[in-house]
């Protein structure tokens, strides 16, 4: 395991450190949301490495995360665009589950690595993100956008998924025919993962010290 894979694994650290130690108001949404989020991020990987260590097959976890990263973003971002833009996300997070299941039935097997489903995952959440700065600048509601939590999430998931859709569609083709450059692709990865985990530890600071009425539905 490399550092950079190190790292990657240990990064929800931070911001499960402001989670156990901050207080927070516990109906305010996207909390609980992001929370599962992050604890899920470390349980995984846990396995993951534990499956891994033991000579068993791992893959289906990530046909697990795939899924479970695509129902927390829906929630998460039902709660902060409106009108069509809502609607939007509820059909896109609902129509992409569905095909996500359907792959892993009839296509990618859950013992083998899930590309296209990641990268479907990638551009539906994506999605996600440009319509919520298309909900900010339509309605002009923010005073000051440095506070917004969900600024630091929604830069995260640019960053993250942006590069991971390259990555993870270009996946099984190099484990075929340039496995040391996927190798070098997967550091690449790592460090995608490292800025998306920070982009969250901010998130959970923010919504720490000043949670704002941005977060209200």
């Amino acid at each position: 395991m490399s550092f950079l894979t190190i790292c990657s694994v240990l990064c929800p650290l931070p911001a499960i450190l402001i989670l156990l130690f901050g207080t927070f108001d516990r109906s305010k949404k996207g909390l609980v949301d992001l929370s599962v989020l992050i604890f899920s991020f470390v349980l995984i990987d846990v396995l993951c490495y534990i499956l891994a260590k033991a000579g068993i097959n791992n893959l289906p976890f990530f046909h697990l995360v795939t899924m479970l990263e695509l129902f927390i973003f829906t929630r998460f971002y039902r709660h902060h665009v409106s009108g069509i833009r809502k609607s939007i996300v509820l059909v896109l997070g609902g129509a992409g589950l569905a095909v996500l299941f359907l792959n892993t039935i009839f296509y990618e097997s859950i013992l083998e690595f899930n590309s296209l489903a990641r990268v479907i995952q990638a551009i539906i959440i994506l999605i996600f993100a440009v319509l919520w700065f298309v909900e900010v600048f339509i309605n002009l509601k923010e005073n000051k956008l440095t506070d917004d939590p969900v600024l630091y999430v929604t830069s995260g998931i640019l960053i993250y998924f942006t590069g991971s859709a390259v990555i993870f569609g270009m996946f099984n083709s190099l484990l075929l025919t340039d496995q040391a450059f996927l190798i070098e692709l997967w550091d690449i990865h790592s460090i995608l993962n490292i800025l998306l985990n920070l982009a969250l530890a901010l998130a959970f600071y923010k919504l720490r010290v000043d949670y704002t009425a941005q977060l209200k539905e």
